[in-house]
């Protein structure tokens, strides 16, 4: 009888490393397929850049208030939309990198980098998250200097403050509001032509909206946004549906605490 039970667990031990081995090669044929994938992709890119031709980067990187800003970050990138990596990446990580270095106590900077020809070229500086980002796009297929030198000129990095919004209900819960804020993103990208600057394809300090709505379950709001300095922060309500009202306040401190109850 033992020798029964025996065979039964032999065999039964058997299908299941049977089955764990199929398993195991139909998982790893999609891990194939990926890889062969990744591969493909990384390898089937026209590659348009000439190792032996460099490009110069240089200008001056100053605030608001025309003070020169040090230790900002210039990046070269290329083919930013496709992902690929020609160097190790900006920090925190690692795509599309073909050059970087900071800017010097006078705020002056200069990147030698190897070139790409290609329809996603751009150099972006940037110093933290209390200064805007900005950004230098073009289409090196068509757009390149002659002397193989991108001069930005001068740079500006505008100071970024928080605005912290708290929003209450303090009235009956059949009162609902109605709210936006009205700011401009600390953020600006100026695309360049054959002809110069595309104002159609730019994007340089934009307004953004803020769109909220309360409930009964949602009577309450707390919440931040960015925006630079100096510029107007529109808040406009409306409370039970009546006409809305607009009140306006300029960014002037690193936190502006906002504060409205209805």
């Amino acid at each position: 009888m033992w020798l029964f039970f025996y065979k039964i667990n032999a065999t039964f031990s058997y299908f299941t490393h049977l089955q764990f081995i199929t398993n195991y090669l139909y998982m790893n044929k999609y891990v194939y397929f990926f890889l062969i994938s990744v591969l493909l992709m990384l390898f089937s890119c026209e590659v348009r850049f000439d190792p032996n031709v460099r490009i110069a980067v240089n200008g001056t990187v100053v605030n608001d208030e025309g003070a020169p800003i040090e230790a900002a970050e210039v990046s070269v990138y290329t083919r930013r939309s496709t992902g690929n990596v020609f160097a190790p990446g900006p920090s925190s990580s690692n795509e599309f990198l073909l050059g970087r270095n900071y800017s010097s106590q006078n705020g002056n900077f200069e990147v030698v980098s190897i070139f790409d020809r290609d329809e996603d070229f751009s150099i972006v500086v940037l110093k933290d998250e209390d200064f805007s980002h900005y950004e230098y796009a073009t289409n090196t297929v068509e757009n390149v200097p002659d002397n193989l030198s991108f001069n930005l000129e001068t740079v500006e990095l505008k100071r970024v403050g928080n605005v912290n919004y708290t929003i209450t209900r303090e009235s009956g819960s059949d009162n609902s509001l109605q709210f936006s804020f009205k700011y401009v993103i600390p953020f600006c990208l100026e695309f360049y032509n054959l002809d110069g600057l595309d104002p159609n394809q730019s994007f340089c300090f934009e307004e953004q909206f803020l769109n909220r709505t309360s409930s009964n379950n949602n009577p309450d709001f707390e919440g931040n946004f960015r925006t630079p300095y100096g510029t107007q922060v529109e808040f406009t309500y409306t409370l039970n549906e009546q006409e809305s009202i607009t009140e306006i306040f300029t960014l002037n401190q690193e936190n502006y605490e906002f504060t409205f109850s209805y």
